[in-house]
């Protein structure tokens, strides 16, 4: 087996539609922002007899931090390889060690989803993966770690559109199915968004993250990574209005057979009206108009109870009955070990600085 890096923008959307890969944030058009922002991409296929059978789309970033000069590399939803052949994802992970070498990275952080169960803990759903536990348990053998800090969300929960909408909907629970049809009787409508209405979108998104109390990105990287990701037909906006108002929207990116609502904002207007069940159901719709075939939540608690930040977003996304997908997470290769010691040692009061200073 060996692996090259590619550097054609059709070649990369042919080898990803070949493997079935269905991770946006391995798509040409996320490297391409994220390099605009502080990040090189670096993009690489294995072949096996000339057949591909595994892509990466690696980020590199150099900076300073606290005096020290860092590169990272880091595969955000990659790589993507057949998880279950794990002679074949241990010599792609061995591989990419190689490349930190080369790029003189600090360390290699990996963030695919690897299943390792499925539904809630400790209930009758909960199943656990075993390929996945021994696979992650040969990984520490090798150096890999989990790491300490976690970029995208470890758990999702996923709904399958492979059937009638009719089907779709009479799954949900009958409280999720009451509200949206509140919200239609109440009023509120859904729309198409457009590349004239991201000043809005971001007006409500900054809104709802002062509300709710997370950091958000500027304004200008929001603008930047929405309209990239409509221009090239990845995504749709939709937005809930009562009486002409814009109250609340998602932003839905699509890719391969997957549909992801990654971005959800809202004026906190009209809660009562159910605005938020009312788009997830159109969105949920348009995915399926698309061809996809699974629509993806983008996030579900680490922890199952009411501690957790995101026990109530957690509590609305169950009305859908989804599938509840348990993940690895992110894993680091230090490629320098004593670095890379310090590196963890030093960037939770990085992170304790920004946060300070977004309050």
């Amino acid at each position: 087996m060996n692996y090259t890096e590619v550097t054609n923008a059709a070649k990369w959307q042919k080898l990803l539609d070949t493997l079935a890969c269905n991770e946006l944030l391995q798509t040409w058009t996320w490297g391409e922002i994220k390099s605009r922002w502080g990040w090189q991409p670096h993009r690489y296929v294995w072949y096996a007899d000339d057949t591909p059978v595994a892509v990466c789309q690696l980020l590199q970033r150099t900076e300073r931090r606290f005096g020290i000069g860092v590169s990272i590399l880091y595969a955000p939803r990659g790589p993507w390889v057949d998880w279950e052949n794990q002679a074949l994802a241990t010599a792609v992970l061995a591989d990419l060690k190689r490349i930190g070498k080369q790029h003189r990275a600090l360390f290699v952080k990996i963030d695919p989803t690897l299943v390792v169960a499925t539904g809630v803990p400790d209930t009758e759903e909960d199943v656990t993966h075993a390929s996945t536990a021994a696979l992650l348990a040969d990984l520490q053998t090798v150096g890999w770690r989990y790491s300490p800090f976690q970029i995208q969300f470890k758990n999702t929960v996923v709904l399958d559109l492979d059937r009638p909408e009719e089907d779709v909907i009479k799954s949900f629970k009958q409280k999720t199915r009451y509200n949206i049809r509140l919200a239609s009787r109440k009023g509120v409508t859904v729309r198409n968004g457009y590349v004239s209405d991201l000043e809005l979108l971001y007006t409500l998104y900054k809104n709802t993250a002062e509300r709710d109390g997370f950091i958000i990105r500027t304004r200008d990287y929001y603008l930047d990574t929405w309209q990239s990701l409509m221009n090239a037909n990845l995504a749709q906006p939709l937005i809930a209005e009562v009486d002409g108002e814009p109250i609340a929207a998602v932003f839905t990116t699509r890719c391969g057979n997957t549909a992801t609502y990654m971005y959800g904002m809202s004026s906190g207007k009209h809660r009562s009206k159910m605005p938020t069940y009312g788009l997830q159901w159109e969105a949920i719709r348009w995915a399926q108009a698309k061809g996809c075939t699974h629509y993806d939540f983008w996030g579900a608690p680490d922890v199952f109870d009411d501690t957790d930040s995101m026990w109530g977003v957690w509590r609305f996304k169950q009305g859908f009955r989804g599938v509840l997908l348990r993940t690895a997470g992110a894993w680091d290769l230090p490629i320098h070990t004593l670095g890379y010691q310090l590196y963890v040692q030093l960037m939770p009061r990085l992170l304790k600085l920004m946060q300070s200073r977004y309050r």
